[in-house]
């Protein structure tokens, strides 16, 4: 019966084989925990299109803004079902006592035919309702949909997330 030789790992060996999957394993644990970027955190060129968008159909540059932010906070940054399907914006409602460039009705929300007839629509809708073409920040602007009763969510969590997407899109952090 042939013995086999005895083999002796030297300390340092012995540190490393216990050291590097010991530092692997932390190093992942690291990553796990981070925050990484998700569809909520990134800037999304549907975004920057419906900013332009809201401009080129008469909103100022600062109305765009804050429009921008709420319908970035109304679709969970332009990736939800109703977005995505129904080519709403703003997570409005079918209109029944107002003109609409709505095409029908999906999920219990207006459909559009396009993205452009969703802000051509929302234009509308700020005018007939009688909105101010300037709001001087995002409080306000939310105040001024709480009393027009445009969302049924808590006032201080809608304005926590319109506040959230005004900031990722028009103050990143350098």
């Amino acid at each position: 019966m042939k013995r086999l030789k005895s083999f002796e790992l030297s300390p340092i060996t012995l540190r490393g084989l216990v050291f590097y999957p010991l530092l692997a394993w932390l190093f992942l644990t690291l990553l796990k925990n981070m925050n990484p970027p998700t569809k909520k955190n990134i800037i999304n060129e549907t975004g920057l299109r419906v900013f332009h968008l809201l401009q080129t159909f008469g909103f100022s540059a600062k109305m765009a803004k804050l429009i921008t932010s709420q319908a970035a906070h109304e679709t969970g940054n332009f990736s939800s079902k109703i977005f995505k399907e129904n080519n709403n914006l703003f997570g409005m409602k079918l209109a029944k006592k107002r003109r609409t460039l709505a095409i029908g009705e999906q999920y219990g929300h207006a459909k559009f035919k396009s993205i452009e007839d969703s802000v051509k629509d929302y234009k509308i809708y700020h005018k007939e309702l009688g909105y101010n073409n300037e709001y001087p920040d995002i409080m306000e602007f939310v105040k001024a949909l709480v009393q027009k009763k445009y969302f049924e969510a808590n006032p201080d969590e809608y304005t926590k997330g319109v506040a959230y997407f005004y900031n990722l899109y028009f103050n990143p952090i350098a």
